[in-house]
């Protein structure tokens, strides 16, 4: 196995599609964002006999607190490798993280940060664990996504909520709050009032 860094975004996206992630965060477009951020980002991909078998995207973030490589959400598996044994998995990891050691000695990193976006089971976090991980005090992006089934009836949706949920709900349309759905730019002005207010309470 040996990693290579990906330039060609077609090659990227549809690695990316075709294993199914559930998080934009390793997205083509996300990388644009973070580099209109003024991030640096380098695509890394590991391949097995040219084969590409999972990807990483990492942002290289300088900060007070120490300069460090993060790979949000990431790695992404191939789908054959998906249900690859632990072992497996653990070797790619092992991989990314040997290159971005070397990466961070080079260019001065304090640290290296993996958010993965794997189920939290015992045999996962042994993965990190057994390759010198340890548990980050604070996150970086929500760790734990929850799903919704909006097909049901309102009432449905409402029953199954909380008794607190259920009381701010009504309570909102006792109070006539209206929630609009908008696509113009004047939509975003008024957002951002309503944010900065909200931020200076």
């Amino acid at each position: 196995m040996n990693i290579q860094e990906i330039t060609n975004k077609t090659q990227w996206q549809e690695f990316f599609d075709e294993a199914g992630s559930p998080s934009f965060l390793q997205s083509w477009e996300w990388g644009e964002l973070e580099e209109k951020m003024g991030y640096e980002i380098i695509r890394l991909g590991v391949y097995n006999k040219n084969e590409l078998t999972a990807i990483a995207q990492t942002i290289k973030i300088k900060a007070k607190r120490g300069n460090f490589l993060f790979i949000p959400h990431g790695p992404i598996f191939s789908i054959s490798n998906l249900k690859c044994q632990i072992s497996n998995k653990k070797y790619i990891i092992a991989q990314f993280l040997n290159f971005l050691i070397s990466l961070a000695k080079k260019e001065n990193y304090s640290f290296i940060r993996i958010a993965p976006v794997f189920e939290d089971r015992e045999e996962t976090r042994k993965i990190f664990q057994d390759l010198g991980f340890r548990k980050a005090p604070i996150y970086m992006h929500a760790e734990r996504l929850w799903v919704l089934d909006i097909t049901k009836s309102e009432e449905q949706l409402l029953t199954e909520m909380r008794k607190t949920t259920r009381y701010l709900i009504r309570k909102s349309e006792r109070d006539n709050v209206i929630i609009e759905r908008r696509t113009d730019e004047k939509a975003v002005d008024d957002f951002w009032k309503i944010y900065e207010e909200t931020a200076k309470r």
